[in-house]
């Protein structure tokens, strides 16, 4: 019931007020909020410390911003675009991670080393990335709504509603992840791993299968967050 109350509560603050601070500082809660309930997938549920989560924000974030400039495609595609190419990411260091059963302060060393590798690969490719000076943002996402066709998404409060929106889709996907089959061999593996895997539960899988759908989680989470 609590939780049902927060929701109509967030969704009642801009009846209340119309400061732009206030809003902008909201919508900035919520996306985070998306990068806090992916990584919760990994760490609070299978019990994975992974320091890898910041790079796919940022590579979501630049990934999608960077197949809209070039490639002249929507908001929308770009960023499956960019959760396509942090998954392929993902897969590649989680099969190296789990493969040689990399667990607590190795896996989070290992993901530390790529996320670094990451941002050196995104301060020192000016001709892309425009190195340290960032890239200054004229595309606009748009949103298809019923009987007005696409519509910008731009201002404080349509900002707001469409980041709360998309943070209430994630914990719906992330709830019912953690309590499927597959959120139970999750909770297996934090448990005891020995133990999981003695009763069938294929650890390199689940744990590889938590890591992907959490750094999709996290790129998602950066589309939003760089527009």
């Amino acid at each position: 019931m609590l939780r049902y109350l927060l929701w109509i509560c967030a969704a009642l603050i801009p009846l209340f007020t119309s400061n732009g601070v206030v809003m902008s500082v909201m919508t900035f809660t919520f996306i985070l909020g998306v990068l806090a309930v992916s990584f919760n997938l990994v760490y609070g549920i299978t019990g994975q410390l992974t320091l890898f989560h910041a790079a796919a924000f940022g590579l979501g974030a630049y990934a999608t911003h960077l197949s809209m400039l070039h490639w002249e495609v929507s908001f929308w595609t770009g960023t499956a675009f960019a959760m396509a190419f942090v998954t392929v990411f993902a897969v590649v260091l989680g099969f190296i991670c789990f493969r040689f059963r990399l667990k607590e302060f190795y896996f989070a060393v290992v993901t530390l080393a790529f996320a670094e590798i990451v941002r050196l690969v995104v301060l020192n490719w000016h001709s892309l990335t425009n190195g340290s000076l960032g890239i200054n943002f004229s595309l606009k996402p748009t949103l298809w709504v019923p009987g007005m066709g696409l519509v910008e998404i731009k201002g404080p409060l349509i900002w707001y509603y469409f980041a709360l929106a998309v943070l209430m889709l994630a914990l719906v996907f992330y709830t019912a992840v953690v309590r499927s089959w597959a959120g139970q061999a999750f909770q297996a593996i934090r448990l005891n791993e020995d133990l999981a895997a003695a009763i069938g539960i294929n650890a390199f899988r689940y744990k590889l299968l938590s890591f992907v759908l959490g750094s999709i989680g996290a790129s998602l989470a950066g589309s939003l967050y760089a527009y």
